[in-house]
């Protein structure tokens, strides 16, 4: 039985584990991430990409513990075709003020520290909705107005 994505409308930023599991063929969630890749070819969303989410992505594709090791340029390529439909942001003047008030109100430590500072860059940006594998690091911040997608198949 074939399974079809959810599907995406309006606009909404990849967070970094999309563009992962986009680029590497053996990640288990890679059918659901070429789905949405899917949905952007057709214009059914508008992609948004931070910075951030490059650096993220391009960390963990060149890392070597994970099941698939690129070089650099590699990874970088691979995430082209996503990129290239997708509108990229970056940290705006406000950012950090954002930051380290979700920062003190959340006592956020680690890595939800990172988490924090995307959804500054988002909110800097207008943007509210996030797409990601990973909803229990977002559904936090549900407060401050962010939407969590999880790109779930159905029949």
């Amino acid at each position: 039985m074939t399974k079809y994505l959810k599907e995406i409308t309006g606009a909404a930023l990849l967070d970094s584990n999309v563009l992962v599991y986009a680029v590497n063929a053996k990640s288990d969630f890679h059918g659901e991430a070429l789905q949405v890749y899917n949905q952007l070819e057709l214009g059914l969303f508008k992609g948004i990409v931070a910075h951030q989410n490059v650096l993220e992505a391009t960390r963990v594709l060149t890392h070597g513990k994970y099941k698939e090791t690129l070089s650099p340029s590699v990874a970088l390529e691979r995430m082209a075709p996503v990129l290239s439909l997708c509108r990229i942001v970056h940290p705006g003047y406000h950012s950090w003020r954002i930051v380290s008030e979700l920062i003190t109100k959340y006592d956020l430590k680690s890595n939800m520290v990172f988490d924090a500072y995307l959804v500054a860059t988002m909110l800097t940006n207008d943007i509210h909705r996030v797409v990601t594998f990973n909803s229990t690091d977002f559904e936090l911040f549900s407060e401050e107005g962010i939407e969590v997608i999880v790109p779930t198949l159905r029949e």
